[in-house]
């Protein structure tokens, strides 16, 4: 992992060491697992002699990407479009395939059988979790970034990509 993710995560985990709500109940295994998921990572920065104040920690989170890991986002991006227009195509096959709809040719409203509705709600979430993926890639580079890269940016607002102050090309 490299050192602005550990960063993140060692915030993360000061972040609820310093906070006054209360602990969730030993049962809450998913919560104490992540925190000490967290603690790991700001004990392997303190043993390289990194992350010793909060400053230094957000210093390395806020750092400027390296162009391969820019070339890495825009990869993820590529890829997650593939994946989406993969996702939008099977609702299409979907709706055109008789068998999967009731009253299809009898010219009355035509109603998903059971087993299309789940693929349907299938489809959604899919689409929805990787949608919400790309959205969080384009906070973390700039519009011109992505462009260097080769990818497509036609049609998209630069309020949805990284602000460019503070970041190195």
């Amino acid at each position: 992992m490299n050192k602005r993710k550990l960063a993140a995560k060692a915030i993360e985990y000061l972040a609820v060491l310093g906070s006054n709500a209360e602990y969730p109940p030993d049962s809450n295994k998913a919560f104490y697992k992540k925190l000490d998921a967290n603690y790991g990572a700001l004990l392997t920065l303190n043993n390289a002699g990194l992350g010793a104040t909060n400053e230094e920690l957000q210093a390395m989170v806020d750092a400027p990407l390296n162009p391969s890991e820019i070339a890495a986002i825009v990869k993820r991006l590529v890829k997650l479009d593939a994946l989406i227009s993969a996702e939008y195509k099977k609702e299409d096959d979907l709706n055109a395939d008789p068998t999967k709809w009731k009253n299809f040719f009898s010219g009355y409203k035509s109603e998903p059988t059971g087993r299309c509705s789940q693929l349907l709600k299938g489809i959604e979430a899919r689409v929805k979790r990787y949608s919400q993926e790309q959205s969080e890639l384009f906070k973390s580079i700039t519009m011109e970034q992505a462009e260097r890269q080769g990818y497509c940016v036609g049609g998209m607002d630069i309020e949805d990509f990284k602000s460019c102050k503070n970041v190195a090309a």
